[in-house]
Formats: C-alpha cells, sequence, structure tokens
C-alpha cells in the first residue's frame, strides 16, 4: 500500500488545529499495529517531502521504522536520467548531455521531463518560426528537410528558463552564483 503525501494526513498531532486530524493519526497507527499482529504481509509505503512533521508515533518500529532518503540527483545522475528521457525525442547523435545537465542544478526526474516537454515545444516553435519565414521570403526549396531537424542545446537552455526545479521551490538549495572570475589567486590551479 502507498501513502503519498503522508504528512497531510498524518502531521503531528501537537500541531493538529482539529479533532479529527488527531483521529487519523490514531487510526493509521491502530490500523499498522493490527496488521503487524496479524498473519498477513503487507507492506505500507508513506512519501512525503516532509519527514519532519510526522507524528512520531508513526516513527518507530513496527509501523514506519525505515526511513529511505531519495534527495537530488547530482549531475551524473542527471545525465542518467536525461538519456532515458530524451531516448524517443530527435537529438542529434553528438548530443552534449553533460553540458546541458549543468543547467539543471536542483532538478529531480519530475522536473527533468518537464524540461524535455518545454524544450521539444520550443524546437517546434523554431522550427515552424524558421519554415514560415523562408515562406515568406518565398525560398519554398531551402526549407529544411524534416530528416535533419533535431532538438539542440539551445532549445533546451531556452526551457531551463522556463522549468524552476523542485528544490528551489521547497527552498532546499540554492544555484551558486560563484565563478572562477571570482577566486581570487591559484592561476595555474585554476
Amino acid at each position: 500500500m502507498l501513502l503519498d503525501e503522508l504528512d497531510s494526513v498524518a502531521g503531528k498531532r501537537e500541531n493538529a488545529s482539529k479533532d479529527l486530524e488527531v483521529r487519523i493519526v490514531a487510526q493509521i497507527a491502530s490500523c499498522m499495529d493490527e496488521l503487524s499482529q496479524g498473519d498477513h504481509q503487507v507492506v505500507i509505503i508513506g512519501c512525503t517531502s516532509r519527514p519532519e512533521s510526522i507524528d512520531t508515533a508513526l516513527r518507530r518500529a513496527g509501523r514506519f521504522e525505515r526511513e529511505i532518503t531519495i534527495g537530488v540527483p547530482n549531475e551524473e545522475d542527471r545525465v542518467e536520467i536525461m538519456k532515458i528521457l530524451t531516448k524517443k525525442m530527435r537529438l542529434s547523435p553528438s548530443f552534449p548531455f553533460k553540458e546541458m545537465v549543468k543547467l539543471t542544478p536542483g532538478y529531480v526526474g519530475a522536473d527533468l521531463h518537464t524540461l524535455c516537454k518545454e524544450a521539444s515545444i520550443i524546437a517546434v516553435e523554431r522550427i515552424i518560426t524558421g519554415n514560415k519565414n523562408q515562406k515568406e521570403s518565398g525560398n519554398d526549396s531551402d526549407i529544411e528537410d524534416v530528416e535533419k531537424l533535431f532538438i539542440e542545446l539551445d532549445d533546451f537552455k531556452l526551457a531551463s528558463k522556463r522549468v524552476q526545479p523542485s528544490a528551489q521551490r521547497e527552498g532546499f538549495s540554492t544555484v551558486p552564483s560563484t565563478t572562477w572570475a571570482d577566486v581570487g589567486a591559484l592561476i595555474h590551479v585554476r
């Protein structure tokens, strides 16, 4: 069984504003205790982005006793995620994934999925505008061959301005603005 956004239904009882919220937490705990007493083999997974707000009575042995933290993917992980997400997209064979993921600090899988959709839309808009401009100039013979059209790195760059990463929305991370130009000395090391 999967309980998504567990914090919204099983928040800390001392923070509860209504008796109903307290009873929901007590009922979940009671049901989990009954399951652990019987011969049932049930796995209950609770998902949350705010584990600290879940009632402590649920975060003990016999209830939600194991916690797995899935953090924000690093650059290497994002490259792998992007390769999977773009498998059916028309990217150039030598697409610079490593350069592209440098645009995505704080992005999780869902953000990267949205980024791919946005980049696709931008590419289509670019192609349509380019073809329209060629037709208006009377240059029909130069309209690009569909086989040569790809979603480009610039499409992802523009899309990254439209997609806000989850980690920034939630306040978990900030994108550093420090560059090598800000670092004094150590020119040979740089």
